[in-house]
Parts: C-alpha cells; structure tokens; sequence
C-alpha cells in the first residue's frame, strides 16, 4: 500500500511538471486582451511580455494586468518578466500594489523583473520596492542588472 501511495504521488507531480507553462512573448505587443487571455491560462508558470509596450494605451494593458491580478488571475504564475513595458512610476506602483497583497494574489510568485521601466528610474520607485519586499519578503524584485545575472527571467531557459 505504502509503494501504491509514492507511485500515485509520483505520478501527480510528473503531471504538475507537465502542466506547468512558460510564455516568452517578448516585443510581442500584447494588449489589455491579451493580459485578460493570459491571466486565466492553467498551469501558466513563467510569463515574459519583455518589451511588450504595457503602458502604453493610456496603460490600459497595465490596468487589465492589475484586475487580473487582484481577481485571482494568474495564480501558478512563479516568474514574471514586466521588463522594457514603457511602464511610468505610478504603473510599476499598481502593480507592485497588487503583488504586494501576498498570498491572496499572485501565491506562487517568487521573481518579479521590472528593469528598463521609464519609472525604475523616477524618485520614490526604491520606497516602493521597499514596500514590496517587506509585504512579500520571499520575492525577488529585480530592475537594475545587478539585481540578477543580467538575462531576463525566462531568457536562454527552456
């Protein structure tokens, strides 16, 4: 019985493993449909939109991505990659806000990279930061190439 029981749970991780997702869409111009589309994916564990444009359309796209967020969506999401998205300081702030609501939203995120955002580099973006990590203090919060190996999360990783 005890055997029948490790080949059962076994099996079930294998079966997690394969459900597990990663999306590199990098400079794809993904929208606020597209964010919405992308939040209610199973399994999806590792999302890139690296240079996706996010704020752009008056930050519509930033705003679907927070809704998203704060109802649940993206809920296996471990990595994700909001590098180079034309994002201002008061976006980077809606969405650190949303992630900083811990395990309600976002549960299993443990990597979060914001770097080549036109806000990393605006005054009160470290406070924010600051107030992310003391919300979450397991994430990782990157913006500068100091903060990682210089590689996008999901970058050169299959």
């Amino acid at each position: 019985a005890a055997e029948q029981a490790a080949g059962a749970e076994e099996l079930q991780q294998q079966q997690q493993l394969q459900q597990q997702l990663t999306l590199d869409l990098a400079h794809a111009g993904v929208g606020a449909g597209g964010v919405l589309a992308l939040s209610k994916v199973s399994g999806l564990s590792r999302l890139s939109l690296f240079g996706c444009k996010l704020g752009g359309e008056q930050g519509c796209a930033v705003t679907a991505l927070t809704d998203s967020i704060t109802a649940g969506g993206f809920a296996a999401l471990e990595e994700l990659n909001l590098a180079g998205c034309s994002l201002n300081l008061q976006q980077l702030g809606r969405v650190m806000a949303a992630v900083a609501a811990g395990s309600r939203h976002l549960p299993q995120l443990q990597t979060l990279e914001l770097g080549a955002n036109a806000g990393v580099q605006e005054e009160g973006f470290e406070e924010i930061v600051g107030q992310l990590r003391a919300a979450r203090p397991g994430l990782d919060v990157h913006w500068r190439v100091a903060d990682s190996d210089g590689a996008p999360p999901g970058v050169g990783q299959q």
